[in-house]
C-alpha cells in the first residue's frame, strides 16, 4: 500500500485536472457527455427509491450535476453535498440542502 503524501495529491490533483480539460476541452462535447451521465443517474432504480442524493457541485471541467440537482429539488430529495471544514484541513462532512437558497459558496470558492 502506498503511503499518503500531500504532494502525491497534489500531483494527481494537477493530472487529473489536465486529462480533463483534454477530454472536455469541446464544451458542447462536455456538455452533452454530462447530460447522459446525469440522465443515466436519474433514471436508475437507486435514484428513483432514494430520499437522500450525496452529490457535489460541479466546478473546473468536472462532469456537470446541475441537472441531477434541479431535478432532485424539484422531486423533494434531500441532497448532501460534500463541505471542507474551515479549521481542520483535510477534513470534510455533508451538509444538507433542502432547496437551492440552502447553497452558498465556501472554501475554495466552491
Amino acid at each position: 500500500m502506498q503511503k499518503y503524501e500531500p504532494k502525491n495529491k497534489e500531483i494527481f490533483r494537477k493530472n487529473a485536472y489536465a486529462l480533463r480539460k483534454k477530454l472536455f476541452a469541446n464544451r458542447s462535447e462536455h456538455m452533452d457527455a454530462s447530460l447522459k451521465i446525469q440522465s443515466h443517474i436519474l433514471n436508475s432504480m437507486q435514484y428513483q427509491k432514494c430520499d437522500f442524493l450525496c452529490v457535489y457541485a460541479s466546478v473546473n471541467g468536472e462532469v456537470s450535476t446541475d441537472y441531477i440537482i434541479k431535478e432532485s429539488f424539484k422531486n423533494n430529495k434531500k441532497i448532501l453535498f460534500p463541505r471542507c471544514h474551515t479549521t481542520e484541513k483535510g477534513i470534510m462532512d455533508y451538509a444538507l440542502c433542502q432547496n437551492k437558497n440552502d447553497l452558498q459558496q465556501g472554501l475554495y470558492n466552491i
